[in-house]
């Protein structure tokens, strides 16, 4: 189980060094120094990452290929005109290779993280990605646009965060539909949900507008009320056996 992320991480050493032997860097910096601003750097490092890493499957090779090109031309779109250096623009830029290349990574249906947590899970791979894919991207996009490119423009990190946490709780409560807890009975097969949540409930924008859009019936309306059908009619079973067996005896 250890040979493949030992060889992920020599392809992505040996990647990165031959982006430095090739004087990749300097060509970034020289062709796109002059023309991104300290606005744009952030979100641009997150975009290209989650690209790179989302086709790659990998989160460290992203990194390794990532950090020799964007830190010099960090430094130099944080560079003043008077030679002092804007560390923040550094910080920010580093900040969000790591969140892109982990974000890539998580979305991505070749990555090893995201086919060992489907196997583990006993869930088809297909629908794993399928279903965690919205809600990385929800969240991505939510981080991009507040914590990336509001915070490059001067604002505060702390608002650029608290807006974002609003905006995320503001959809899950909104946009989001209550599942509910399913109970395996003791055979393993016939178990029992929830009872105080509607299993074909919809979110509340979908209540507001009285029209279902995205929330899905977990169950059909008519197995709904079998339950109850099956309930009467293993009482009726169990009265009439208990019968029998007492005209029986």
């Amino acid at each position: 189980m250890m040979i493949e992320p030992i060889l992920i991480l020599l392809w992505a050493w040996a990647i990165g060094a031959v982006v430095i032997d090739l004087y990749t860097p300097d060509w970034i910096v020289n062709s796109l120094g002059d023309s991104l601003t300290e606005t744009e750097l952030p979100g641009l490092c997150f975009l290209i990452g989650a690209l790179i890493s989302f086709f790659v499957g990998t989160s460290w090779g992203t990194m390794a290929i990532m950090f020799p090109l964007v830190v010099p031309l960090a430094v130099n779109v944080g560079t003043k005109d008077n030679g002092d250096i804007e560390t923040r623009v550094i910080i920010h830029s580093i900040a969000t290779i790591l969140a892109g290349s982990v974000f890539g990574d998580h979305c991505s249906p070749i990555s090893d993280t995201t086919v060992l947590s489907s196997i583990a899970s006993g869930c088809p791979h297909e629908d794993h990605v399928a279903t965690q894919f919205p809600y990385a991207v929800t969240v991505g996009l939510v981080s991009v646009i507040f914590c990336d490119f509001c915070v490059g423009a001067g604002a505060p990190s702390i608002v650029g965060m608290l807006v974002a946490s609003i905006v995320l709780a503001g959809l899950v409560f909104g946009l989001g539909t209550r599942v509910p807890t399913y109970t395996p009975g003791e055979d393993g097969k016939d178990g029992t949900l929830e009872e105080d949540v509607d299993p074909n409930g919809m979110s509340p924008f979908e209540n507001l507008i009285g029209r279902r859009i995205w929330s899905e019936k977990y169950v059909d309306d008519e197995d709904l009320e079998m339950p109850s059908t099956a309930n009467v009619n293993d009482e009726e079973s169990t009265k009439v056996a208990a019968e029998t067996a007492i005209s029986s005896e």
